[in-house]
C-alpha cells in the first residue's frame, strides 16, 4: 500500500537503437496504465504502443525510411497489438544538389488491410545563394 498522495508512474517510454550493415533501427515502446486518465496504486504498466523506424542508406546517397506504429484496437483492447500505420519515406538523388522525397502513409481500413491514405512527392532544390538545399 502506498501512502496517500504518493506519486504513481502512469507512463514510461523505452527506446532502443541498433545499427548494422548501413541500417539503423529505432524502437520506442510506450507503457501506460490500462485505463487512460486514472491509475490505481497497484496497476501495472502495459505495453500500449510500439513505433519502429528503420532507415537504410542507398548506394546513390539517398535513403529509405519505414516507420511502423503498432497499437491495440481501441474497441477491443484485449486483442493483440498490430501495425495500424506504416509510413515510407524514400529520398532519391536526381542531381548533384537535388533530390526527390516521396512519402506514403498506409493505414488499416475497415477490413483490416493496409491501404495508402497519403502520397506526397517533394523536390529539393539548391538555395539561390548556393548555400544549401531548400524544401
Amino acid at each position: 500500500s502506498r501512502p496517500l498522495g504518493a506519486l504513481v508512474e502512469s507512463e514510461r517510454r523505452v527506446t532502443r537503437r541498433t545499427e548494422a550493415n548501413g541500417s539503423e533501427e529505432v524502437v520506442t515502446e510506450r507503457y501506460s496504465t490500462p485505463r487512460v486518465g486514472y491509475s490505481l496504486s497497484d496497476s501495472r504498466l502495459a505495453l500500449t504502443e510500439r513505433v519502429r523506424t528503420s532507415t537504410t542508406v542507398t548506394a546513390d546517397g539517398g535513403r529509405s525510411t519505414i516507420e511502423e506504429v503498432e497499437s491495440r484496437n481501441p474497441v477491443a483492447p484485449s486483442d493483440p497489438m498490430r501495425v495500424r500505420q506504416r509510413t515510407v519515406w524514400t529520398v532519391r538523388r536526381i542531381g548533384p544538389d537535388r533530390s526527390v522525397t516521396e512519402r506514403q502513409v498506409f493505414e488499416l481500413d475497415v477490413n483490416g488491410r493496409m491501404v495508402p491514405t497519403i502520397t506526397e512527392t517533394r523536390e529539393t532544390a539548391p538555395d539561390p545563394a548556393g548555400n544549401r538545399l531548400q524544401d
